[in-house]
């Protein structure tokens, strides 16, 4: 994927006019993470913002006692530090590279220039803050009123509506990211993420095979969710 379809892709610059998207191709540039690697540090000067191309990457924080929680993992076409660029106070979060990826660095002042001299990318932007402000309460509520299987559940079920459309049973959905990642996605440990969904396969709601979980019965998976 070059730099034109990766920010045709993303849901700030989409339906951007071609000039538009050519001239953020152009004061753009394009980095190379390997897996593993940090791509920016909380707290640090927001120099810009990034537009994944390929590999996955992942938003986290780091708590007081040195646990790391992710709080969004991004792909291809996804945005990251959108808000960082009007603020002084820094990246607000870590992003670090879960596999080798690439991703297109857009400066900040010369993003910040776009945005005033085109104001339906400013309305796209105001849409993603939303959407993110809406994800942040989303997890917000889940940390505090669902239990690890109730969690462990949503998120199979959010990734099969993401990539079906719809959750039903024989879908076959990829975990995305490793165990041990997921594990800190959802707040838990790796071993109760590992039981929890060993129980849900005894309880033959889902079926596991490798990194891929296949749902077997959609509306009992659904019940968990909400509590029924």
């Amino acid at each position: 994927m070059d730099k034109k379809e990766a920010l045709r892709r993303c849901l700030l610059f989409s339906n951007l006019k071609p000039q538009d998207t050519a001239y953020l191709t152009s004061i753009s540039i394009t980095k190379k993470y390997k897996k593993d690697e940090l791509i920016f540090r909380q707290g640090a000067e927001a120099f810009g913002l990034f537009v994944i191309m390929s590999g996955k990457a992942k938003i986290f924080k780091i708590s007081s006692a040195g646990k790391e929680y992710i709080m969004k993992v991004v792909s291809a076409g996804d945005s990251m530090a959108e808000a960082a660029v009007f603020s002084d106070s820094g990246y607000p979060a870590y992003a670090g590279a879960i596999t080798d990826c690439q991703a297109i660095f857009i400066p900040k002042r010369e993003f910040v220039s776009a945005l005033k001299m085109r104001p339906d990318m400013s309305v796209r932007m105001l849409a993603v803050l939303s959407d993110r402000l809406r994800e942040l309460n989303a997890l917000i509520e889940d940390l505090s009123l669902k239990d690890v299987a109730a969690r462990v559940v949503k998120y199979i079920v959010d990734v099969a509506v993401r990539r079906y459309g719809a959750v039903k049973d024989g879908l076959e959905v990829d975990l995305e990211i490793p165990k041990n990642q997921l594990a800190l996605k959802l707040g838990t440990a790796g071993e109760t993420l590992s039981r929890t969904l060993k129980r849900l396969k005894d309880q033959k709601m889902i079926s596991l095979k490798r990194k891929t979980i296949i749902i077997r019965d959609a509306g009992r998976l659904q019940k968990i969710i909400s509590g029924a």
